[in-house]
Formats: C-alpha cells, structure tokens, sequence
C-alpha cells in the first residue's frame, strides 16, 4: 500500500486511536508501527494472535496496565560491567509477572 493510500485512509489516525485503546506502554508503541500486510498468511497468522489477546480483555484476572516498556533498561544491560537500579528491576520484576499470568491464562 502506498503513502498516498495510507493518507486518504487516514491510517495514521486510526493508529493513534488504536494506541490509545493499548493497556500498555509497550502496547502502545507496537500498535503505532503497525503496517498493511499484502501476505494472507501473515494476516491470518496475525489474526490468530488477535483472538488470544481479545480472549485476554475478556478475562478479568488479567492486567496488563502496569506492563511497561523495559527497551531503556535492557539496553543499559548490554553495557559491560553496568548494575541496574533497584526501580529497573522493579519493572522488571512487574513485567515477569504480568507474562506468567497471561501464560497460565492462555494455557
């Protein structure tokens, strides 16, 4: 699809409500990236995952609000001798347990 296309369809501000529809930060950021896909099997693939994350929101145990976007505190992991914070492992701490809850929710 071309940019001419994306504009008349006004794609770009579908994106940003959808972005703000995401229960998380990182959610969020993925849904601004979004793209058209010409491949019928990775729309159907992607299809696929949108009916497990439809079936999460149904669920009410399941919060990911407080999933937040751990990419500045994994990159300063990547740093030779760095020592993370004790609020950088709170993060990470929060994100593991919102990921072992989806999986026993999707199992």
């Amino acid at each position: 699809m071309n940019d001419h296309a994306l504009k008349v369809l006004e794609y770009n501000d579908l994106l940003s409500c959808l972005a703000g529809c995401a229960h998380s930060e990182p959610g969020s950021h993925l849904a601004l990236r979004l793209l058209p896909c010409p491949d019928r099997q990775s729309v159907v693939a992607d299809l696929a995952l949108t009916q497990e994350a439809l079936h999460l929101l149904e669920i009410e145990d399941v919060n990911l609000s407080e999933v937040q976007n751990t990419t500045a505190v994994l990159d300063r992991l990547r740093a030779e001798g760095s020592v993370l914070g004790s609020d950088d492992l709170m993060i990470l701490l929060s994100n593991q347990k919102s990921v072992g809850t989806v999986r026993r929710t999707l199992r």
